[in-house]
């Protein structure tokens, strides 16, 4: 994964990360990561909603296509189960 950011100005950071040693167990990063993954999912959902929402609000839901009409409505009822 770091060979993915040579050249760019995050790649020494990234080298010194992964040559340090951290504290705790594979499968507690794993769920911390999956966790941090879960948590950026769920922001890009709420922004997304937000988004087609103050459309909504700017021009009626009229403005919306029929798939963003589809999206807002199932990106709602998913964010109500969660």
């Amino acid at each position: 994964m770091i060979e993915h950011f040579e050249g760019r100005e995050e790649h020494a950071a990234l080298q010194k990360l992964a040559a340090e040693v951290v504290p705790g167990d594979v499968e507690m990063w794993r769920t911390t990561f999956m966790d941090a993954i879960d948590q950026l999912e769920r922001f890009r959902l709420r922004q997304r909603i937000e988004v087609l929402q103050e459309r909504v609000r700017d021009g009626g839901f009229s403005v919306l296509t029929a798939e963003e009409k589809a999206e807002l409505l199932q990106l709602q009822a998913a964010t109500r189960g969660a």
